[in-house]
């Protein structure tokens, strides 16, 4: 390779090493690998970088969208997918999100205020605490008030202790619009008059508990198992029809609850692992008893 060519490589890493971090904000240490992009979020950034009123977090990937940024991704080979990892973060004030083109993770964090997802495309949220809420009005005390594709929650134990009404909004207490929801050994709850309003193209509950004074869930197919809904009123619109309400929505403790419209008999008592348990070893020790009294009685001789 001629010094030409050496030069023009070297301009074209700089270049590209300036458009990454242009790209990629710097809240933590960027890792690329052939098959992608990983920005591993640091306290001291966050805080140095991110932190305002509130801390808002702009977390982009590579867009493929338009055509100027696409021939900028393909001429520097960063066509790739781009994950923001945040683990063990302890956030003072509200985050704000907003994501593009990226996949985000927050795992093992603390949300001392509160959390407001405006857009994204994949958010995965993880063994998170939330400690409590605040009265913000801009960023409010909904979980989740935006449009994402893909949002998978996974053992966490989130409750919205707070309302909006006061506002004068009628959305309240947690919203949840996206693409692909997973909810897996979770605990979702809205306190205080606090509406849970579900509404996703596919929808995944398993293992968990979601309750509310009111739920709505809203998604053209619906996988649902292990779970438990609690509310005063539930109302479920399933486009598919894909879930047996024999046998799908048995497990909820409300007075009703409409089914595309019809309502639908919800009767079966619900108990999770535990309570079964303890069920099983009182029927164990009451039919013990009752082979132990039939052993006592002594045997007639037949006089035939």
């Amino acid at each position: 390779m001629g010094i030409s060519k050496k030069i023009e490589e070297l301009k074209k890493e700089r270049a590209r090493a300036k458009y990454l971090k242009r790209i990629i904000p710097r809240i933590g240490t960027i890792e690329e690998s052939e098959d992608c992009i990983i920005c591993y979020a640091s306290q001291k950034l966050l805080e140095k970088n991110a932190k305002r009123a509130y801390y808002e977090l702009h977390c982009n990937g590579m867009n493929t969208v338009y055509d100027k940024s696409r021939e900028l991704v393909d001429y520097f080979k960063l066509n790739k997918p781009v994950y923001y990892i945040f683990d063990g973060i302890c956030f003072d004030t509200v985050v704000n999100l907003t994501s593009t083109f990226s996949n985000i993770t927050f795992r093992n964090c603390t949300f001392n205020t509160g959390i407001r997802i405006s857009f994204a495309d994949t958010i995965t949220l993880e063994n998170n605490r939330y400690i409590c809420w605040t009265d913000f009005k801009e960023c409010g005390n909904a979980f989740l008030r935006g449009k994402v594709k893909n949002l998978e929650i996974k053992n966490e134990n989130f409750i919205n202790q707070y309302e909006l009404k006061k506002y004068g909004e009628n959305n309240f207490g947690i919203n949840i619009e996206v693409d692909n929801l997973k909810i897996e050994n979770s605990t979702i709850c809205a306190e205080n008059h606090g509406q849970i309003n579900i509404k996703s193209k596919k929808t995944i509950i398993w293992k968990s508990k979601i309750s509310a004074p009111e739920i709505y869930l809203d998604s053209d197919s619906i996988v649902f198992g292990n779970s438990l809904l609690k509310a005063t009123g539930i109302i479920i619109e399933n486009k598919n029809c894909d879930c047996d309400t024999e046998v799908g929505f048995y497990n909820t403790d409300s007075p009703y609850v409409v089914y595309n419209g019809t309502e639908i008999t919800t009767n079966i008592e619900f108990f999770n692992d535990e309570e079964l348990k303890e069920k099983r070893l009182a029927l164990v020790k009451v039919l013990t008893g009752i082979t132990d009294k039939c052993n006592q009685v002594p045997l007639v001789k037949s006089t035939d």
